[in-house]
């Protein structure tokens, strides 16, 4: 029984942390990336290599690893979602945990790899970053009409709610409220991330027990439910209904030792069945006058 729950326990336990990893790392990575603020009129704002005044994208990196975005699509074009390609290879593509990045949407692709080959302006309706398969949108939103020097921007970063800002911020964070945020807080009384791992590995033990619980009983339960029907299948009904699902290992051994008794060693209930053979020497202990049934006394008459 241990070995069989050995052989089912062990490939669920690998098979269990590998999708867990895999989620987990999705999860730290492509979901967690936002489109953060958008500045399209920028007219006295930040410049870019050329010094100019381009238009510019701030996306921020939710998770606490760094994310590289290079190979993914960003866009404004819903029916071309693989309209520029963020080049791979770069160290300039890294977003830091709960870091920003900038892209300029200035059509410009000569001063590097932080240039879309699109530039936006008034015209412009829609923008989305897309998954390096070039088909799942990561995060898009329709562009509202811009005035000059003035953003639109999520109101605390990653948040769903959008509004115009006079006070832009570029690579910074968009909310000016001094109330630390909730993860900010955890940081604070957590700066070397101990206490996340105690709590992280405490859960995935606590879920490998679980685990370890539900398939042992299973195995158990499959284990006499088979026992039963071979049982039945051999007429044997009375015995497999003995069989339960609670019954412990001592009862299981004393039920299969009386099986094996019962079919195998004499008993004082025999068959009605005579077999008569013949032996193959001639003599027989039945034709041997030593063996009468009584003895008696010779007599010289």
């Amino acid at each position: 029984m241990i070995k069989h729950n050995q052989k089912i326990l062990i490939p669920l336990i690998v098979s269990f942390l590998l999708v867990f990893k895999s989620f987990y790392g999705l999860s730290q990575s492509h979901t967690n990336l936002k489109i953060n603020e958008i500045l399209i009129l920028n007219e006295n704002g930040i410049t870019n290599e050329k010094a100019q005044h381009a238009p510019w994208i701030e996306i921020f990196n939710s998770a606490y690893n760094s994310v590289n975005i290079g190979g993914f699509y960003i866009t404004d074009d819903p029916n071309n979602l693989k309209k520029y390609l963020i080049p791979k290879n770069s160290q300039k593509t890294i977003i830091p945990k709960r870091g920003y990045i900038i892209l300029w949407a200035d059509g410009d692709l000569s001063q590097g790899v932080l240039h879309t080959s699109f530039k936006l302006d008034t015209s412009s309706h829609f923008l989305a970053l897309v998954e390096p398969n070039g088909r799942k949108i990561i995060d898009s939103l329709t562009l509202p009409k811009f005035q000059p020097d003035i953003s639109y921007s999520r109101k605390n970063d990653g948040e769903n709610i959008w509004e115009y800002k006079v006070n832009v911020s570029p690579g910074m964070a968009n909310s000016t409220s001094n109330e630390p945020s909730a993860a900010q807080t955890f940081i604070q009384y957590d700066p070397t991330g101990i206490g996340m791992a105690i709590i992280a590995i405490t859960v995935v033990f606590i879920v490998l027990i679980l685990l370890y619980i539900v398939f042992n009983n299973i195995s158990k339960l499959y284990s006499l439910d088979m026992k039963k029907k071979k049982l039945i299948k051999k007429g044997k009904i009375e015995e497999a209904s003995v069989i339960k699902g609670d019954t412990t290992g001592e009862v299981s051994a004393a039920i299969a030792m009386a099986l094996h008794l019962y079919s195998e060693q004499l008993h004082d209930e025999e068959n009605a069945v005579l077999t008569i053979k013949r032996v193959s020497k001639n003599y027989s202990p039945w034709n041997s006058k030593i063996y009468g049934i009584r003895q008696f006394d010779r007599k010289i008459w």
